[in-house]
């Protein structure tokens, strides 16, 4: 005030992107409630969840919800996550269509994580998702408002207090903890995230937990 500058509030955690009327007023692109599942398959070492970790994910909450792989452009559709419908966006501003439309998301650390926190609220409410991060990085890059982050930060030796900020599983700058599954190898700290634990945090899936134990 002093310098008589305009006044700014300071607002939540997170980026800001504002969407025109056209996106807010439109229909949903599906006719039903969707969530997106992001893989981002380009993301490979330390950062990769195992494939038949999202195969089982897919499979368990594709008879819960209905599930959609956004597909970015120029990209190929992973087939890790066989049980998800595709939705293939030709530009960016599709890509910001999708995510303002969808209920939730389920990802690994990537543009569709902090897209969602970006995005204004769609009809009052938080767009929540859950986010799968491992040990490779600190929880506070993506620790955004509504938001879980699944982390191993205080479980392992190797990321006791923060990320490890290892690249491979093997050769240079490596994983000290690589561990070999069904699909091949991956970091510890990804495998010791069940899909059990991901859709213990989607509350959808604790509102059907709960009526189908009643």
């Amino acid at each position: 005030e002093k310098l008589g500058l305009p006044s700014f509030k300071i607002g939540e955690l997170r980026g800001d992107v504002q969407v025109g009327s056209g996106i807010a007023q439109e229909q949903s692109p599906l006719p039903e409630p969707y969530w997106v599942i992001s893989t981002d398959p380009r993301r490979i070492g330390c950062a990769t969840w195992p494939s038949e970790y999202w195969q089982e994910l897919g499979k368990t909450l594709s008879t819960k919800l209905r599930l959609v792989q956004v597909v970015l452009p120029g990209e190929n559709p992973d087939p890790r996550v066989n049980a998800a419908e595709l939705l293939t966006a030709s530009s960016y501003e599709q890509v910001i269509r999708y995510v303002y439309h969808a209920e939730a998301l389920v990802s690994t650390a990537n543009f569709l994580v902090h897209l969602a926190a970006a995005l204004p609220d769609n009809n009052g409410k938080k767009r929540p998702c859950v986010t799968i991060l491992g040990g490779r990085e600190s929880p506070e890059w993506v620790g955004y408002p509504g938001h879980v982050v699944l982390h191993t930060i205080g479980e392992l030796d190797c990321c006791s207090d923060r990320g490890c900020d290892k690249s491979n599983l093997t050769g240079h700058n490596a994983c000290v903890y690589p561990i070999d599954v069904a699909s091949g190898i991956y970091a510890k700290c990804q495998v010791l995230i069940t899909p059990e634990a991901v859709a213990a945090e989607l509350n959808p899936w604790k509102q059907i937990q709960s009526e189908s134990s009643s």
